[in-house]
């Protein structure tokens, strides 16, 4: 189980995080000295965790219409701007191929182009664990070996398409062999954002993913205007 650092200082209203200007997201392997407590409470270690020169900051979601937190990040070669959700449990973006997505200003991933993609099998772990780790299983096709997935949201928003891996890459900091939803239909409160980040606490989340890169260590803090 990775250990979730959560630094918090924010406003929730049905579920919608409100804007600072000082939002990041925190991750890189901690010092070896022991934190006196699972939560690091005091302020020696607050203050290590908010100088990590892999800080993250946050963005206002307005300008590409929506009112969630996004982030820039790079998939394979391909930077994404994508949504921070705290209550997925696997990170998405949009897929070239299909016509069934939403617009987006952001040039959609092509995962033929990238060298890097690699499509998850059916038999694979992630595929396996797709339900226990989601609540949705993975579909298998009898004639492509691929994990399908069909997700839907809160609000009636919806994505289907495959699991993928590809490198991502954090800050100077790249996690190879990053597990996805590779959406091919996508519909739904997504405004035009490439995707959505992951930061749930299951096998397949950003965090847990990113544990062993990281240390087991991941943080994000929210100010309010």
């Amino acid at each position: 189980m990775v250990d979730l650092l959560i630094l918090v200082a924010f406003s929730l209203f049905s579920g919608v995080f409100s804007l600072g200007e000082k939002e990041l997201l925190s991750f890189k392997r901690m010092p070896t000295t022991p934190a006196p407590t699972r939560f690091f409470h005091t302020s020696k270690n607050v203050s290590t965790i908010l100088e990590m020169k892999h800080n993250k900051h946050l963005q206002k979601g307005l300008t590409i219409n929506t009112i969630n937190y996004i982030v820039t990040v790079t998939l394979g070669s391909r930077n994404l701007t994508v949504i921070v959700d705290t209550g997925s449990d696997l990170s998405l973006v949009q897929c070239q191929l299909w016509r069934l997505c939403y617009t987006q200003p952001e040039h959609l991933f092509n995962p033929l182009v990238s060298p890097s993609y690699i499509l998850v099998q059916c038999e694979s772990q992630p595929c396996h664990t797709l339900s226990s780790n989601t609540g949705n299983s993975g579909l298998c096709e009898s004639n492509v070996p691929k994990c399908n997935y069909a997700v839907i949201y809160g609000g009636g928003s919806y994505t289907r398409g495959e699991l993928g891996r590809d490198r991502l890459t954090l800050g100077n900091t790249p996690v190879d062999n990053f597990v996805f939803r590779c959406g091919r239909n996508n519909r739904g409160l997504f405004g035009a954002a490439s995707g959505l980040m992951g930061l749930g606490r299951s096998d397949l989340s950003l965090i847990s993913q990113t544990s062993n890169v990281f240390g087991g260590v991941f943080s994000y803090l929210f100010a309010r205007f």
